[in-house]
C-alpha cells in the first residue's frame, strides 16, 4: 500500500450545492493513484479537504550532464548572488575530459548544491534491456553515494520515459524528472515535473517571462542548462555573457532560488510506502 498526500484544486467546493465549503475558487485537482503495473479498481477513503495557502513562487537552476562548465562558469556566477544549483550527473563521464571530477562534485555538494543522478551512460531508457534499465537507474545512485554524495532524485536521459521507467525509478528516488516544458504549481506530481530548457536561442526576456509566471502563479520554475560556452556541437548551450544576464534577471525577480530537492518538498504531493 502507499499513502498519497495531495493538494486538491478544483472549482469552488460545496457540501450541499449552495453553501461554500472553500471560499475561493481554485484551479484543478490532482488524484494520482500509485499503482505500478497493477490492474483493477482503486478505492479511496479517508479523504480530507483543507484550505491551503500556496507558497510563493521559486526557481531551481539545474545543470544537466556534469560538464566542467557547471563548475568553471556557473558556480562562480551563482556564488556572487549566494545561489546554489542542482547538477545532474552521468556517472561514467565523471573525470572524463570536459566533465567534472569527484572532488569538484563533492565541493558543489559541500557548498549547498544538490547532486542528481542522470544514469550511468545516458542512454534512451525506453530502448534498453530490463537489466540495463535497472543498472542505469539503481547503480548510478550507488556510485554517487560511494563517493560521499547524497542522491534523492533522478533526471531521465533525453527525457525519454514510459510507465516501466517511472515505476522502476519510484523504487529508488523521490522524483524522476523528464524534459517536458512548463512550470509546476503547488501539488505537482514528483514524477511529472516540468522544466524550462535553455538553448542557444533562449533570450534573457524568455527567462524573465518564466520568472514573471512563477511570481503570478506562485509556481516553481525548473530552469535547465547544459553547456555554458561561446559555442557547442549542438543547441544546448548558452554563452557565459547571456548566462550572467539570466542569473541577474533571477536576482532582480526576488524569487527564492532553491535546489531541486527543496522544490520537490515544497511544491509536490508526498508519496510514501505504507
Amino acid at each position: 500500500n502507499r499513502m498519497l498526500t495531495a493538494c486538491l484544486n478544483t472549482q469552488t467546493i460545496t457540501l450541499d450545492g449552495a453553501n461554500k465549503f472553500i471560499d475561493q475558487p481554485i484551479d484543478y485537482i490532482f488524484v494520482v493513484p500509485i499503482l505500478g503495473h497493477a490492474k483493477g479498481t482503486a478505492f479511496f477513503d479517508d479523504l480530507t479537504v483543507m484550505e491551503f495557502t500556496p507558497t510563493v513562487g521559486a526557481v531551481t537552476l539545474m545543470f544537466d550532464d556534469g560538464e566542467i562548465t557547471t563548475y568553471t562558469e556557473a558556480k562562480p556566477v551563482l556564488d556572487e548572488y549566494g545561489y546554489v544549483g542542482s547538477a545532474s550527473i552521468i556517472t561514467e563521464m565523471v573525470q572524463e575530459p570536459d566533465f567534472m571530477d569527484w572532488e569538484q562534485l563533492n565541493e558543489l555538494e559541500d557548498s549547498g548544491w544538490e547532486i542528481v543522478s542522470h544514469s550511468i551512460t545516458h542512454p534512451d531508457l525506453t530502448t534498453v534491456s530490463p537489466a540495463q534499465l535497472s543498472r542505469e537507474i539503481t547503480l548510478s545512485k550507488m556510485i554517487l553515494k560511494r563517493h560521499g554524495l547524497t542522491v534523492d532524485n533522478f533526471a531521465i536521459p533525453f527525457g525519454a520515459y514510459n510507465a516501466n521507467i517511472l515505476a522502476r525509478a519510484a523504487l529508488h528516488y523521490s522524483s524522476a524528472r523528464a524534459y517536458e516544458l512548463g512550470d509546476n504549481p503547488v501539488g505537482s506530481y514528483p514524477f511529472e515535473i516540468k522544466i524550462r530548457s535553455v538553448v542557444n536561442s533562449t533570450t534573457v526576456d524568455d527567462v524573465s517571462q518564466w520568472l514573471a509566471e512563477a511570481q503570478e502563479r506562485d509556481s516553481w520554475q525548473v530552469i535547465v542548462f547544459h553547456t555554458i560556452a561561446d559555442s557547442s556541437d549542438d543547441r544546448y548551450y548558452v554563452t557565459p555573457e547571456n548566462f550572467q544576464e539570466m542569473i541577474a534577471a533571477v536576482a532582480a525577480s526576488g524569487l527564492p532560488v532553491i535546489t531541486y530537492r527543496q522544490g520537490i518538498k515544497s511544491f509536490c504531493i508526498r508519496v510514501s510506502q505504507n
